[in-house]
């Protein structure tokens, strides 16, 4: 396997202040956030009837990653162990690109010209990092590209 990508200080500080921008309203992030989701893939609604899975929080990865992003590469046993996790609440392979999309999304809806295309690199990249820890369970990385999404949710 190859070795995961590391976040740059740089990288992790684009991170650590997008999502500082968007935990003000945890409300309208999970509406906006779920609602793409449910966009893209209205099949992952049922995940929701019949799981644990909850509207009242973000998903555990996300949480996750922002709170181990200086020490992931040491997180990498707990990485896993989240994927497994998803595995037992139904949550399919092809649900994480979407995942990723509809956060990205959810910046960009909240932060409007404040999410930077460096900040949209850096998630990419951690998505990336998760996503290589992670494939042995259930996660494989996409490239996303919200450029060419409409910019209202």
């Amino acid at each position: 396997m190859d070795s995961p990508p590391t976040l740059t200080p740089t990288e992790i500080k684009l991170i650590k202040t997008s999502w500082e921008q968007i935990q003000d309203n945890p409300q309208k992030v999970r509406k906006i956030f779920y609602l793409k989701i449910f966009e893209i893939e209205p099949e992952a609604r049922k995940l929701f009837r019949e799981t644990f899975l909850s509207f009242d929080s973000l998903p555990d990865s996300f949480l996750f990653m922002r709170e181990h992003l200086d020490n992931l590469d040491k997180e990498i046993p707990r990485i896993k162990r989240l994927g497994l996790k998803h595995k037992t609440y139904g949550v399919k392979k092809k649900y994480y690109p979407i995942g990723q999309t509809a956060l990205l999304w959810t910046f960009q809806q909240i932060m409007k010209d404040k999410f930077t295309t460096d900040m949209i690199k850096a998630w990419a990249k951690l998505f990336e990092f998760m996503s290589q820890d992670r494939k042995s369970t259930r996660l494989n990385s996409s490239h996303t590209d919200i450029s060419r999404m409409p910019s209202s949710a």
